[in-house]
């Protein structure tokens, strides 16, 4: 979503839900470029509490390895690689003090 997307959200939530704590961005499988652009647009974004992603980390990797293409190895240093960037994504929104959820 575009950060006035967020902000008419989080008005929204406030206004017909005021116990919500929070969203997460979902990845539904977007390529980690999309979610860095999500992760900039959720940017100081009170409402938003971290991301849940799966198949944005192992989706790629695991074809390769169902494919025989890549080993057990080269699988797992791709999921963590995919992992820390997304990490690294998320902490570049310079959202400091805050705590962040991430669920996989």
């Amino acid at each position: 979503m575009q950060a006035k997307t967020w902000d008419h959200t989080e008005e929204l939530i406030i206004q017909c839900d005021p116990g919500c704590r929070g969203v997460v961005i979902f990845g539904l499988d977007a390529p980690k470029e999309v979610l860095k652009v999500g992760f900039a647009a959720a940017k100081g974004e009170s409402i938003v509490k971290g991301f849940a992603v799966g198949r944005t980390l192992f989706g790629k990797a695991s074809l390769k390895w169902l494919a025989n293409e890549i080993d057990d190895r080269a699988l797992i240093l791709q999921i963590k690689t995919n992992f820390h960037n997304l990490i690294n994504d998320w902490r570049q929104r310079e959202k400091q003090d805050e705590e962040y959820i991430l669920i996989l």
